[in-house]
């Protein structure tokens, strides 16, 4: 049983391995939920904890939230179609930046998702990922891990298997030399 814990642990961190998921607010759906993520770092690319993250539209909504110890942050507003082009402020520390609501009003299944981030006085609006590699780095990574697991645990299946059988025909073996012996005897 034991290397099937150890799969459910490595499915169940994968899962974990987006930073854009500390936060999801699962309570929108994603054509209503639109999400400002990214990463507060210092000029040589350090995170900067503990950093208040502001977001205001200019209707009025707003979220806030403090960076990790990763220097990530992810902010929710609650925006519809009409929201699209609608200009939000996003205030990290002391620096400030305007962005444009920007997605498609006719995709109602993806996340709305914006990358904002603010690196030593500069801002930038890429994916970072988790500190510098793009997300599809760590889900490669993932996916090789978990292929890694899988190939561990069919191993181990494999040896249980083969020792199984040699004890198997040692038993057999055993009482067949037992019986032979007892019909010797006779």
């Amino acid at each position: 049983m034991r290397p099937y814990a150890l799969l459910s642990g490595l499915v169940l961190t994968l899962c974990l391995l987006d930073p854009g998921a500390t936060h999801a607010g699962l309570s929108n759906a994603p054509d209503h939920r639109y999400t400002i993520k990214g990463f507060v770092l210092d000029a040589q690319d350090n995170p900067i904890p503990d950093v208040k993250v502001v977001a205001t539209a200019n209707n009025g909504l707003s979220d806030q939230r403090v960076t990790d110890r990763r220097g990530f942050y992810s902010l929710n507003l609650h925006l519809h179609n009409e929201d699209l082009g609608r200009l939000v402020t996003v205030q990290a520390g002391t620096q400030q930046t305007r962005i444009k609501v920007s997605f498609d009003p006719e995709d109602t299944t993806t996340n709305r998702e914006h990358d904002l981030n603010f690196i030593g006085g500069s801002i930038s609006e890429r994916d970072l990922g988790f500190r510098g590699l793009p997300t599809w780095a760590y889900v490669g990574a993932g996916l090789a891990l978990l292929g890694f697991a899988a190939a561990r645990v069919a191993r181990v299946h494999r040896r249980r298997k083969r020792r199984l059988a040699r004890q198997m025909q040692k038993t057999q073996h055993h009482t067949r030399s037992r019986a032979g012996r007892k019909s010797r005897a006779r």
